[in-house]
């Protein structure tokens, strides 16, 4: 056999082991109920590797009046799009987010979060209380990266442990309490402070451990995790924000797959962290 037959099949087999790998893969996906991919293309690495569907027939995908997977999908894609952010697109997520389908309506959520403005923030704390856990995660998410006072309330009661409290709106899924938690960290509020405080009791330590990132964010203090303590220190402190930071959303990283080493192969879809839409800057903005 000539070197360059050897060569040719050679690069043949490869060829046809990374397709195998990313077949298989995608074979293995599957599963019940439903998961938001962090990966911005909404995409597998076949899909982003063989495939380049046009704008058009994603935005078709995300109005499919009779395939949710599709609205779905088209949904997450259009989002991870540079042009995503059009008011036209932000327009059809919100519209999304109120579609029968679960799955539909956490994209939605995640989509409004990476593209909408204030005017968003309404929605986002109504589906605080979605039935379906996976849309209040994603809620709670977007919440972070939108900036609306009038969300406060919403996220307090999203944060709260059902064992917690005598009564009033509590909050079951210890993700949903944990990433509402995170989300408050932008509210220079007493109450808001007392709640997150009430979140260092929590069951779960992801709850207890975004309270206190959100305590030491908007107090400037590090008094761990005794809620006497906290208590104590608010009641002697006249103005418990005169050393409060700038909150700042936690953005998607990741490092790069051996494949994305690859020339024309997309990279990872990081991001770069900033300040909610609409947050002023200045104290007395907050």
């Amino acid at each position: 056999m000539s070197v360059g037959m050897r060569v040719g099949m050679n690069v043949g087999m490869g060829v046809g082991l990374v397709v195998g790998v990313l077949v298989g893969a995608a074979g293995l996906g599957g599963c019940s109920g439903f998961e938001i991919n962090q990966n911005a293309q909404g995409d597998g690495l076949f899909d982003m590797l063989f495939t380049q569907p046009t704008a058009e027939e994603y935005l078709a995908d995300a109005q499919d009046p009779f395939d949710a997977d599709r609205r779905y999908r088209g949904t997450l894609k259009l989002s991870s799009m540079s042009f995503g952010g059009e008011p036209v697109y932000v327009s059809l997520y919100a519209k999304n987010a109120e579609d029968d389908d679960a799955s539909v309506r956490a994209a939605a959520c995640k989509a409004l979060g990476r593209h909408g403005g204030t005017e968003q923030g309404a929605l986002l704390a109504k589906l605080l209380r979605d039935p379906d856990s996976g849309v209040r995660v994603e809620a709670a998410k977007g919440l972070q990266r939108i900036h609306t006072p009038d969300s406060v309330e919403a996220l307090l009661m999203a944060s709260r442990e059902p064992e917690s409290v005598a009564s009033g709106v509590t909050e079951e899924d210890p993700e949903v309490r944990a990433e509402a938690s995170l989300a408050l960290a932008q509210y220079r509020e007493r109450r808001v402070i007392q709640g997150l405080i009430a979140g260092l009791g929590d069951s779960r330590l992801s709850v207890n451990r975004n309270a206190l990132v959100s305590l030491r964010v908007l107090t400037g203090q590090d008094l761990g995790y005794d809620r006497g303590v906290w208590l104590e220190w608010l009641k002697s402190t006249k103005d418990p924000f005169a050393a409060a930071g700038i909150f700042q959303y936690p953005a998607y990283s990741r490092e790069k797959w051996y494949i994305e080493y690859l020339p024309l192969v997309p990279k990872p879809p990081n991001e770069s962290s900033s300040t909610p839409a609409g947050m002023p800057l200045s104290p007395q903005g907050l």
